[in-house]
């Protein structure tokens, strides 16, 4: 769904246009997957398409156009923006929001860092969620990003919560 909102915030000396993606679980498919991460791939990968049956990566790739021709001043990325840390979804990632022409903010969300066989568990988030580091200024709990008269803040509440040590120093 595509919504155009206008938020006011008194004080600020210019208009901001800011893009915000959320939940486009893109899935790229890799040849030489291990099976178990094949299988998911082929069981998810129909259910991210739009009405048109346009895959959710092509229409990432789309996004990003849009980003850099209307020279929005940041994308905000709201979490399971890639449906699993595969090392496919991770190089797509990162090959795509280096071509952005501004600064972007990326919330992980909960697949992001999950595989259905890992949910949510202690070797998941030891494992995969450190992948996700670079795109989040090498802090999956918290990171933000300064326009100098607002600040726009992450803050990691992929597992329904947030840790309290995310907050440490952030008053």
């Amino acid at each position: 769904h595509i919504r155009e909102e206008t938020l006011c915030l008194e004080g600020l000396e210019k208009e901001y246009t800011l893009l915000f993606l959320t939940d486009t679980h893109v899935i790229v498919r890799q040849e030489d997957a291990p099976p178990q991460e094949a299988e998911n791939e082929a069981s998810r990968y129909p259910e991210f398409q739009n009405e048109e049956g346009v895959p959710s990566e092509e229409q990432f790739q789309e996004w990003i156009r849009y980003a850099n021709e209307m020279q929005v001043d940041a994308v905000l990325l709201g979490g399971d923006i890639i449906d699993t840390p595969s090392e496919a979804n991770l190089k797509w990632l990162e090959e795509q929001l280096s071509g952005l022409n501004m600064p972007y903010l990326y919330v992980n969300g909960n697949h992001d860092w999950t595989y259905p066989w890992e949910y949510m568990t202690e070797t998941g988030r030891e494992t995969y969620l450190p992948l996700l580091a670079p795109f989040m200024q090498d802090n999956t709990a918290i990171h933000s990003l300064d326009f100098g008269e607002f600040t726009v803040v992450g803050i990691d509440d992929s597992t329904n919560q947030v840790d309290g040590e995310a907050l440490a120093g952030y008053e």
